[in-house]
């Protein structure tokens, strides 16, 4: 999730959860333009990294509830508003160019490569574009086919698609992905259902494919893909589920591959099953 400001004159500020601030973090550098990026802390070592490899400036603030005016969107936007000569705050969760692009793009690749034959999509909502555009496009395209959106716990996304209201309940190990807000990305989505999915099964579908199909999945990517599993025992076999894997193990080694910190969680990571 993330927001981003570039200026006019050779400067870049984002507000960024992990993922997004890397990747603003290597466009400013091709673009020669300088980057900030401003990121809650508790986030993966190697994301915050990454950041640093691509030559961007980080700025780390407490991780608070988005009330506090010192939440790390707060804070970029400030910055973009105290010198607007400076910089430019692209505004990422608001802005429609996530969702279009997925709309335009990602929703018709799916739809190619499945020869137009898929029976569900499923995926977590970081600002919501890929959610937001391509569960729109598939809908567009054939209104049977089920769209479903995965939050992690912490996230109140699940609760307002059951009941309208942002709750949240416990929390995760997962990063740059749950809202407590609706934004406008988010509102594009067209959607049938929600799951929550805990951080247990998660763990446990990560070394699955990990040690039986050699796939290293990032946190966001195994949250997707448990949900996918659990979608197909209940459609059951010959269905065309697709998930997105949108980030790999290497970002989140010190997290989710780190036993130690997986068992101070409460975690189980040996004798796991897929059942």
């Amino acid at each position: 999730m993330s927001h981003k400001a570039y200026s006019q004159d050779g400067a870049l500020c984002n507000e960024s959860l992990p993922s997004p601030g890397i990747g603003l973090a290597l466009i400013a550098k091709t673009k020669g333009i300088k980057a900030t990026v401003v990121m809650p802390k508790g986030q993966t070592i190697e994301k915050e990294k990454m950041v640093s490899l691509y030559g961007a400036e980080l700025i780390l603030v407490d991780a608070v509830p988005f009330a506090n005016q010192n939440h790390f969107y707060h804070s970029a936007r400030r910055m973009a508003e105290d010198e607007p000569s400076k910089y430019w705050w692209a505004k990422q969760f608001e802005n429609l160019a996530n969702f279009r692009a997925h709309y335009q793009e990602t929703g018709p690749e799916i739809w190619q490569q499945t020869d137009g034959k898929i029976d569900a999509f499923v995926s977590s909502a970081g600002t919501g574009g890929t959610l937001g555009g391509v569960s729109k496009f598939l809908k567009e395209k054939n209104a049977k086919i089920k769209t479903i959106l995965v939050d992690p716990d912490g996230s109140g996304l699940y609760s307002y698609m059951k009941t309208g209201q942002f709750v949240s309940k416990g929390s995760s190990i997962t990063e740059g992905i749950g809202i407590m807000r609706l934004v406008a990305n988010f509102r594009e989505a067209v959607l049938d259902d929600a799951y929550q999915i805990p951080d247990q099964e998660l763990v446990t579908i990560s070394r699955h494919v990990r040690d039986h199909d050699g796939l290293l999945l990032g946190s966001s990517s195994a949250l997707n893909l448990a949900a996918a599993y659990r979608l197909a025992k209940e459609m059951g076999p010959g269905k065309c589920i697709v998930a997105v894997a949108c980030d790999l193990g290497e970002r989140s080694a010190s997290k989710l591959y780190n036993d130690e910190f997986l068992a101070e969680k409460g975690l189980t990571v040996s004798g796991i099953s897929l059942g």
